[in-house]
């Protein structure tokens, strides 16, 4: 028996495609000769309609950020173009043009590593980290900052209900080297945290990778 799946179109402007052609070719020369055909071939497809809006979005970065845009590593953009087309949540399509905008103007080395995480984050792991990261830049410096499941699930939820789902969400953030286990001296915990037992998915803190990839991924 054969199943057929109707096609699905996706409308994308020639103007986007041309802008979209213009922008990359300034940052990686000879893409849009070997991979573009995506754009042109596949303008009815899901990735190159993904691909398009986060390009959009990065140049719309970069012509705010007043800096000039230098050429990417093959290695670093082919990737990032592979993984990105592959998102189709918004809020993270902000984010992998946020990567290439801070990237492409040279705020932050074209680390693959980044490609790598972002492209294994959730939404809602993105959302937790942020407000995470929010939190640290306003806490006293030169400091462990160590923060708690709970805590965390609160800010970002506003209730402990979804507690179990947070603890996931950490366990996934120290396999991605976002995270890891606090010292056990000189650290400082949040508010309501005192006494602190250290477990795994318990207590933790940011990494230097993680808060590098962070604020590589932020505007």
């Amino acid at each position: 028996m054969k199943i057929s799946i109707p096609t699905q179109q996706y409308e994308v402007s020639p103007d986007d495609i041309k802008a979209v052609e213009s922008f990359v070719s300034a940052i990686m020369p000879g893409f849009i000769k070997e991979f573009g055909g995506i754009l042109k071939d596949s303008v009815q497809g899901w990735r190159a309609r993904n691909f398009i809006k986060i390009i959009l979005k990065t140049k719309e970065l970069v012509q705010k950020s007043d800096l000039s845009q230098k050429e990417l590593s093959g290695k670093f953009f082919v990737q990032a173009f592979e993984k990105s087309s592959m998102e189709d949540d918004n809020g993270l399509q902000d984010r992998w043009a946020a990567l290439l905008a801070n990237t492409s103007v040279g705020k932050f080395e074209a680390d693959v590593k980044y490609v790598s995480i972002l492209s294994e984050l959730s939404g809602d792991e993105v959302k937790l980290l942020d407000a995470m990261y929010s939190e640290l830049l306003i806490r006293e410096q030169g400091k462990e900052y160590v923060f708690s499941s709970e805590k965390a699930c609160q800010s970002v939820y506003g209730h402990s209900h979804h507690l179990s789902k947070v603890r996931i969400m950490v366990s996934n953030f120290y396999r991605l080297g976002i995270c890891e286990a606090p010292a056990m001296e000189g650290i400082s915990v949040g508010p309501g945290n005192d006494h602190p037992i250290l477990k795994t998915t318990n207590l933790f803190t940011f990494t230097e990778l993680g808060k590098d990839f962070l604020r590589a991924v932020r505007n």
